[in-house]
């Protein structure tokens, strides 16, 4: 659902209300989408076009893209219940690029017994590179 303020200012821009209801068809065939696949598939796939009788769905990787290409028969049949008549579903798989931002692993921290086992190490071990890591990795927090 669109918030009422971003509605208006797609409704009210005649370039952007042209685009708005050409994509009408896509959003509907998207929340459809949602509605047929596995949670896990809903975040990793969606749909990518529409080509004639044809449906293309965009997928992550390529297990999604499997997972997806052994659903396709049973989606048809949920698109046909619900009056899109599609003949066919093509899977294709597109990357989708995430932010830098998004990108980053966050840092993970060590429990307390860990930490003082790596210690216990750094200590038990001759003065050495392994042991200079090995007590910068019991410090980290």
């Amino acid at each position: 659902m669109i918030p009422r303020r971003m509605q208006r200012i797609v409704t009210d821009d005649p370039a952007l209300a042209a685009l708005w209801e050409r994509t009408r068809a896509l959003r509907e065939l998207q929340k459809l989408y949602a509605l047929c696949v596995p949670p896990y598939l809903r975040t990793v796939s969606r749909v990518g076009a529409v080509a004639g009788d044809e449906l293309k769905l965009f997928a992550d990787s390529g297990a999604a893209a499997t997972r997806l290409r052994l659903l396709a028969p049973g989606l048809l049949a949920e698109f046909r219940g619900k009056g899109w008549e599609f003949s066919a579903i093509r899977v294709s798989v597109q990357v989708r690029t995430l932010p830098a931002a998004a990108r980053l692993t966050p840092r993970k921290a060590l429990d307390q017994g860990a930490r003082r086992s790596l210690q216990r190490l750094a200590e038990e071990l001759p003065e050495s590179p392994l042991q200079a890591a090995i007590s910068r990795l019991a410090k980290l927090k």
